[in-house]
Protein backbone atom coordinates (compact mmCIF):
# COMPACT_ATOMS: atom_id res chain seq x y z
CA UNK A 1 0.00 0.00 0.00
CA UNK A 2 1.34 2.89 -1.02
CA UNK A 3 2.04 6.10 1.69
CA UNK A 4 -0.92 8.24 0.63
CA UNK A 5 -3.56 5.44 0.86
CA UNK A 6 -4.71 6.76 4.02
CA UNK A 7 -5.94 10.29 2.40
CA UNK A 8 -7.27 8.88 -0.60
CA UNK A 9 -9.60 6.46 1.81
CA UNK A 10 -12.13 9.30 2.41
CA UNK A 11 -12.62 9.78 -1.37
CA UNK A 12 -13.49 5.77 -2.16
CA UNK A 13 -16.97 6.32 -1.47
CA UNK A 14 -17.04 9.21 -4.17
CA UNK A 15 -15.29 7.54 -6.63
CA UNK A 16 -17.72 4.31 -6.67
CA UNK A 17 -20.35 6.64 -6.81
CA UNK A 18 -18.98 8.56 -9.55
CA UNK A 19 -17.91 5.38 -12.21
CA UNK A 20 -21.72 4.53 -10.91
CA UNK A 21 -23.19 7.63 -12.95
CA UNK A 22 -21.14 7.67 -15.83
CA UNK A 23 -23.18 4.94 -17.57
CA UNK A 24 -25.89 6.70 -16.78
CA UNK A 25 -24.42 10.26 -18.28
CA UNK A 26 -23.18 7.96 -21.24
CA UNK A 27 -27.20 7.17 -21.49
CA UNK A 28 -28.71 10.53 -21.24
CA UNK A 29 -26.10 11.56 -24.39
CA UNK A 30 -27.08 8.92 -26.19
CA UNK A 31 -30.87 10.00 -25.88
CA UNK A 32 -30.16 13.66 -26.68
CA UNK A 33 -28.38 13.06 -29.52
CA UNK A 34 -31.33 10.73 -30.87
CA UNK A 35 -34.02 12.77 -29.93
CA UNK A 36 -32.11 15.69 -31.86
CA UNK A 37 -31.73 13.18 -34.64
CA UNK A 38 -35.56 12.45 -34.65
CA UNK A 39 -36.16 16.26 -34.87
CA UNK A 40 -34.58 16.71 -37.76
CA UNK A 41 -35.71 13.38 -39.37
CA UNK A 42 -39.56 14.84 -38.67
CA UNK A 43 -38.44 18.18 -39.86
CA UNK A 44 -37.38 16.45 -43.10
CA UNK A 45 -40.32 14.39 -43.68
CA UNK A 46 -42.37 17.33 -43.36
CA UNK A 47 -40.80 19.28 -46.20
CA UNK A 48 -40.89 16.30 -47.96
CA UNK A 49 -44.65 15.88 -47.72
CA UNK A 50 -44.89 19.56 -48.83
CA UNK A 51 -43.04 18.64 -51.87
CA UNK A 52 -44.73 15.74 -53.12
CA UNK A 53 -48.21 17.90 -52.39
CA UNK A 54 -46.74 20.48 -54.72
CA UNK A 55 -45.92 18.18 -56.96
CA UNK A 56 -48.81 16.26 -57.14
CA UNK A 57 -50.90 19.64 -57.09
CA UNK A 58 -48.76 20.65 -60.02
CA UNK A 59 -49.34 17.62 -62.14
CA UNK A 60 -52.89 17.58 -61.94
CA UNK A 61 -54.19 20.05 -64.64
CA UNK A 62 -51.93 18.24 -67.50
CA UNK A 63 -53.56 14.74 -66.07
CA UNK A 64 -56.67 16.05 -66.20
CA UNK A 65 -55.97 17.50 -69.74
CA UNK A 66 -54.28 14.21 -71.21
CA UNK A 67 -57.29 11.76 -70.02
CA UNK A 68 -59.70 13.84 -71.36
CA UNK A 69 -58.12 14.44 -74.56
CA UNK A 70 -58.09 10.27 -74.63
CA UNK A 71 -61.86 10.56 -73.64
CA UNK A 72 -62.23 12.89 -76.70
CA UNK A 73 -60.64 10.46 -78.88
CA UNK A 74 -62.38 7.58 -77.80
CA UNK A 75 -65.80 9.61 -78.88
CA UNK A 76 -66.29 10.56 -75.00
CA UNK A 77 -65.78 14.13 -75.20
CA UNK A 78 -68.97 14.43 -73.06
CA UNK A 79 -66.70 12.92 -70.11
CA UNK A 80 -65.74 14.87 -67.75
CA UNK A 81 -62.62 13.30 -65.62
CA UNK A 82 -61.18 15.30 -63.03
CA UNK A 83 -58.10 14.71 -60.22
CA UNK A 84 -58.78 15.61 -56.25
CA UNK A 85 -55.66 16.12 -54.43
CA UNK A 86 -56.46 17.22 -50.79
CA UNK A 87 -54.45 16.99 -47.03
CA UNK A 88 -57.11 16.39 -44.27
CA UNK A 89 -54.22 18.40 -42.10
CA UNK A 90 -52.78 20.76 -44.47
CA UNK A 91 -48.73 20.08 -43.30
CA UNK A 92 -47.16 23.25 -42.20
CA UNK A 93 -44.15 23.93 -40.52
CA UNK A 94 -45.85 24.49 -37.27
CA UNK A 95 -46.40 20.60 -37.24
CA UNK A 96 -42.88 19.88 -36.48
CA UNK A 97 -43.87 21.14 -32.90
CA UNK A 98 -46.83 18.32 -32.94
CA UNK A 99 -45.73 14.43 -33.02
CA UNK A 100 -45.77 13.41 -36.44
CA UNK A 101 -48.58 11.26 -36.52
CA UNK A 102 -50.47 14.21 -35.63
CA UNK A 103 -50.21 14.61 -39.74
CA UNK A 104 -52.85 12.97 -41.58
CA UNK A 105 -52.50 11.52 -45.23
CA UNK A 106 -52.69 13.20 -48.29
CA UNK A 107 -55.75 11.68 -50.58
CA UNK A 108 -56.18 11.24 -54.04
CA UNK A 109 -59.16 10.82 -55.94
CA UNK A 110 -59.99 10.01 -59.35
CA UNK A 111 -63.00 10.86 -60.76
CA UNK A 112 -65.33 10.01 -64.21
CA UNK A 113 -68.64 11.41 -64.95
CA UNK A 114 -70.15 9.87 -68.38
CA UNK A 115 -71.76 13.01 -69.29
CA UNK A 116 -72.15 16.38 -68.55
CA UNK A 117 -75.03 16.38 -66.37
CA UNK A 118 -74.12 12.96 -64.32
CA UNK A 119 -72.73 12.39 -61.10
CA UNK A 120 -68.81 12.12 -60.79
CA UNK A 121 -68.00 8.29 -59.90
CA UNK A 122 -64.83 7.26 -57.97
CA UNK A 123 -62.82 5.54 -59.95
CA UNK A 124 -59.44 5.50 -57.54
Amino acid sequence: MSAHAPCLRPCLPCTVRARARVPLLLCLRVQEAWEREVDELRERLVHSCCALSAARRAAVPRLVGLVQGALGELAMGHARFDVQVAWVIEPEVRLLLLPIMMMTALTVSMVIACGPQDPFQLLW
